[in-house]
């Protein structure tokens, strides 16, 4: 008996080819339909899942999106005195994402690119859902096919239902516990009122599997257990991260496997993460000819910039002052915080150097951006240690505070927290020993200035911008008037006939101009 409905198709059109997949009420074969390829799903007619039979037939027939498996049409046909429905959609060739995941050898590679770019396949179709209303509740990457170029699609949709969108301060009602046991949110384990941030909650647990290349609550990783309220082991899970992943994809797992429903992201903001961090990856893709590593900030683990500092420490009192005149110089990869928006986590190169500290896109643009003679640091992206405050925080972050200015960073592990925070510590100790020796030592009572460093990094001589707070050269103002001669080179100790030359001229433009 054939289904009439506008979605149905002849059973004679239809051949079936090789089993290639199976699920607990359904199987999948390769076919064909009017002689093109096509993927038909059998599944037994049953009153205990007729239900869903018949929601996933009418939801299949109203959604159409570039990452959703594309449906074609669905009959009714009797088999050995069998009832069942045949569904019929597009044939993926690339299987899906779990099969892959069980290779050991791939190729080509699975790039984190690649990995990031499956995951944003996956969130675009879960955000068309959620935007229609539509909850999957069986997200899991065996329900992530993939193309020969190994884009994603979406598909399954045999639990999937209309979501309650009751505003109300009524309790939402319950729905079924279904779903997969590795991907399933605590509050359906619970049995607890759900809606879409289940999805969000197995798409992190997806994304966790793509990070360690592992199936989680199988082979002892990251076990769903009843004593931990079904948690994912956040530890466990960065101890297994591979030490090159992108590590805003990692934070982005780690907030959509959040144990509260409230306290993880949408599926708009998911895009939205994933396109910012795919634009970064390809963005510095190609910026290394040479096939060697690349320099996308992304991509830069802590063993690439890593720095052993040793360990200092400077009394309250600065007696040794012979050693905390001279300041510490450090650079490296943090983790820094977005101050705006969704506050998304970045991988940038950070650099101290003169009492200031500076952040880029990547050790690659800031060597470029070092060799421009015109170069002047982004006061946005800068920020003086002088008096500065320095808060750690529980995840290997910490916060400088300068004013009104807070920048929040995340170390790539404790040593390099160690490292950074004991650096950070001498660095703001002689910044600040720095500005109030200058202010005893000038009636005038100078303080470290952005103007004086950001003139002498546009010459590319920053390196005495220390020596000139010091001498009481902390105004451009004060430079354009006193000049700049033979004795006050010798006062600041510059003895380099070129930059003195360059110093020369950049003061005689400052005094042909409005300052």
């Amino acid at each position: 008996m054939e289904n009439q409905s506008d979605e149905s198709i002849n059973r004679k059109d239809l051949s079936l080819g090789q089993l290639i997949g199976s699920g607990s009420f359904s199987k999948v074969f390769a076919g064909t339909y009017l002689g093109e390829a096509v993927a038909i799903k059998r599944q037994k007619k049953e009153p205990k899942i007729n239900d869903y039979i018949a929601r996933e037939i009418a939801i299949l027939a109203q959604i159409e999106h570039p990452r959703l498996l594309k449906f074609i049409g669905s009959c009714e046909y009797k088999h050995l005195d069998c009832d069942e429905v045949w569904i019929v959609s597009e044939y993926l060739k690339g299987g899906d994402v779990s099969k892959l995941l069980k290779k050991t050898k791939i190729l080509p590679p699975l790039t984190w690119q690649l990995k990031v770019q499956i995951a944003l396949d996956a969130a675009e179709a879960l955000a068309y859902l959620h935007e229609q209303g539509i909850i999957h509740r069986d997200i899991k990457s065996a329900n992530m096919l993939l193309d020969e170029d190994r884009r994603c699609k979406l598909c399954d949709f045999g639990f999937a239902r209309e979501a309650d969108v009751e505003k109300s301060t009524k309790p939402r009602r319950r729905m079924s516990l279904c779903g997969t046991d590795a991907y399933m949110a605590p509050e359906i384990y619970f049995d607890e009122a759900y809606d879409q941030n289940a999805d969000i909650f197995s798409f992190g647990v997806v994304l966790i599997e793509l990070i360690c290349h592992r199936h989680v609550n199988t082979d002892d990783f990251i076990m769903r257990n009843p004593n931990q309220q079904f948690r994912i082991d956040i530890d466990e899970f960065r101890s297994a991260t591979p030490p090159d992943c992108p590590q805003s994809l990692s934070l982005l797992a780690e907030s959509c496997v959040a144990f509260e429903p409230h306290d993880r992201l949408n599926a708009s903001e998911i895009v939205e993460w994933l396109t910012d961090l795919l634009a970064d990856l390809t963005k510095y893709d190609e910026c290394d000819d040479n096939n060697e590593r690349s320099c996308c900030p992304e991509m830069l683990d802590e063993t690439e910039f890593s720095v052993v500092v040793q360990q200092c420490f400077v009394n309250e009192e600065f007696e040794a002052e012979e050693e905390i005149d001279e300041p510490p110089a450090h650079s490296g990869v943090l983790l820094k915080r977005a101050q705006h928006g969704l506050r998304r986590w970045r991988q940038r190169y950070v650099v101290i150097q003169d009492s200031f500290l500076t952040y880029f896109p990547s050790q690659k643009v800031y060597e470029k951006l070092m060799i421009v003679d015109s170069f002047v640091a982004d006061s946005d992206r800068t920020i003086a240690l002088a008096d500065c405050k320095l808060k750690k925080k529980s995840n290997r972050r910490f916060v400088l505070i300068q004013g009104n200015i807070r920048k929040e960073f995340q170390a790539t592990s404790i040593h390099e927290l160690q490292s950074w925070i004991a650096v950070l510590e001498r660095a703001i100790a002689v910044a600040t020993h720095t500005k109030y020796q200058c202010s005893e030592i000038s009636s005038t009572a100078p303080s470290v200035s952005d103007e004086v460093y950001l003139w002498l990094s546009k010459l590319g001589l920053e390196k005495y911008a220390t020596t000139f707070i010091q001498k009481g050269f902390t105004t451009i103002e004060f430079i354009r008037e006193t000049g700049l001669a033979e004795d006050d080179f010798n006062f600041l100790g510059i003895e380099s006939s070129k930059d003195q030359a360059i110093l020369m001229d950049a003061v005689n433009e400052l005094r042909h101009c409005e300052i």
